[in-house]
């Protein structure tokens, strides 16, 4: 007699495979909306315009010659719009989930798991990893490079293409080489002759192309990291500070990164061991990332912030992957009373605040005194939660919440609604492109476009493919079609056209701290700074 033959059994998946499916998701849907809806504007439009002239031969120094502004200028030469460049960023950092789910042993499977939602989240990094900037492809290289330096040991002839990439990359890049440098410094490491050699043929191969820019000009040396990161403490490539930036985006992720490091450090001195490699260099890159961002805390480009930002989610995954697993091991007694009863007081006061926001204005005695209490008492039951050596991570599930809620609601407005953030800007609107097309259509007389050469810069990228433009501070006696300051006095002889010309548009951050709480709550609210232009054509 014959036992009846098994039935087939079902295909399993783990849990851990659904979250990194779903984080995957999320990773791309919050990225890839901004291809198509994006303003162009900030550093993107500064190399825009700087790939625009490369590609038409002309000399600039917003063409900053990494490999991705490279093939920025390449696009151009086929298609007028920052689409197609934007995709090719999008590509190169589609690359970020792959190398975490290859760092998961140093990471651990939830570490890596909540740091690639830490980056999916990242304000700064959705839009540098995706807009057109000279450093989109800066964290997915940066990252790979951690790969290949403590989760594997790739064969000798691949550090060519690997050092090749850091050559012609930007800055970011640039903190993970020397924090590797200053760690096997003090390890005394050295690599292998041959991969040393392969390595310092790729270096030279990627210096070699940087100093001809490509093929643009030769200007010398030219280290593209180097450039880009000078040039961030001269150019204007935000409206905003690095310092303002921070406040608005990044706050979450540098004050979680730097509880990271302290809590690192503490486990560390407990355990009496050795940072493992992947800790070393991520403290190293966070120190660097940070003396970088502290010193430019009073200047203009976002990409001290995206540094800063990039190490904080590599700290931070972990950190907050060892926070899960101390609270699911915490009985849960009168601990889950007094942890509700401090985020409903915590409510209480934002409640009070988003009021006062919306008002304009601090309240009245009842709404402080309100406010008080709630503040006084959502801290006393924090500290007595501390007090309990079992539950005080629950201590930490507060200021974790509320972080998460300002990353999800700045990374939503950045993929939902980027026109209305200051992040990025100052932007080029579609009406400055309408500009260009009224002034070539309107030049019936034959004469030439002129441009105010206050709009120098302005004008290329919303004004390229227009043939000869002229610069002129006043109007020559040829021209035909005049772009001109709104509030300048109109030139005689011409005629303007009926409409509102907006050449460039900038939005302010919130003035105070009330009116961050309204901009919180209303993502639409900050004020725009308009760049209004007229457009004359000479009267018949």
């Amino acid at each position: 007699m014959t036992s009846p033959p098994a039935p087939p059994r079902l295909p399993t998946v783990s849990v851990a495979a659904i979250a990194w499916v779903l984080v995957v998701a999320l990773f791309i849907l919050l990225r890839v909306g901004l291809v198509w809806r994006a303003p162009v504007g900030g550093a993107e439009l500064a190399h825009l315009s700087g790939a625009w002239q490369a590609r038409i031969g002309v000399e600039d120094d917003r063409y900053v010659p990494t490999l991705y502004q490279a093939v920025t200028a390449l696009t151009l030469g086929w298609t007028e719009s920052e689409q197609p460049a934007r995709a090719i960023a999008l590509a190169g950092a589609l690359t970020i989930p792959l190398a975490l789910f290859m760092l998961r042993r140093q990471l651990g499977e939830g570490g890596a798991l909540l740091a690639l939602l830490l980056f999916a989240l990242d304000p700064a990094g959705i839009v540098l990893g995706v807009t057109a900037t000279a450093a989109a492809w800066d964290a997915a290289i940066a990252l790979w490079l951690v790969v290949a330096l403590v989760a594997g040991r790739p064969p000798p002839w691949s550090w060519l293409p690997i050092a090749f990439l850091v050559a012609t990359a930007g800055p970011l890049s640039l903190t993970v080489v020397l924090a590797a440098t200053v760690s096997a410094a003090l390890h005394r490491l050295r690599p292998t002759r041959e991969t040393f050699l392969w390595g310092a043929a790729g270096t030279a191969l990627g210096l070699l192309l940087t100093s001809l820019q490509f093929g643009v000009d030769v200007d010398g040396l030219r280290i593209a990291a180097f450039s880009l990161f000078v040039a961030g403490f001269d150019e204007s490539w935000s409206t905003l500070t690095v310092a303002e930036l921070a406040a608005l985006y990044g706050l979450p992720l540098l004050v979680g990164g730097a509880a990271a490091v302290a809590w690192l450090a503490v486990r560390l001195r407990d355990e009496g061991r050795s940072p493992t490699p992947m800790e070393a260099l991520s403290l190293g890159v966070a120190g660097i990332a940070m003396v970088w961002f502290l010193a430019a805390l009073p200047t203009h480009s976002p990409f001290p912030l995206a540094a800063a930002t990039f190490v904080s989610c590599l700290l931070l995954g972990p950190a907050l992957a060892r926070l899960a697993g101390r609270l699911m091991a915490i009985t849960w007694r009168r601990e889950s009373w007094l942890l509700l009863l401090a985020l409903a007081l915590v409510a209480i006061a934002c409640f009070v605040l988003s009021d006062w926001a919306r008002q304009g204005h601090v309240g009245g005695a009842f709404g402080r005194a309100l406010l008080v209490v709630a503040g006084i008492g959502a801290v006393t039951v924090l500290t007595l939660l501390a007090t309990y050596r079992e539950s005080w991570p629950l201590t930490l599930l507060a200021p974790v919440a509320v972080g998460g809620v300002l990353l999800l609601a700045g990374s939503n407005g950045i993929a939902l609604s980027a026109a209305g953030e200051p992040l990025p800007g100052p932007a080029s609107p579609s009406s400055a492109r309408a500009i260009r097309d009224v002034a070539l259509s309107a030049n019936t007389s034959g004469g030439s476009i002129v441009v105010h050469e206050r709009y120098r810069e302005a004008l290329t990228w919303p004004f390229r493919d227009s043939g000869t433009l002229v610069l002129a501070s006043r109007v020559p006696a040829g021209a035909g079609v005049v772009v001109w300051p709104a509030d300048a006095p109109p030139p005689e002889g011409f005629v303007a056209l009926d409409g509102r010309w907006v050449l460039q548009r900038a939005i302010d951050g919130p003035d105070g701290f009330l009116a961050f709480v309204h901009w919180f709550a209303e993502r639409n609210s900050l004020d725009q700074r308009l760049e209004i232009v007229a457009v004359y054509v000479r009267a018949p």
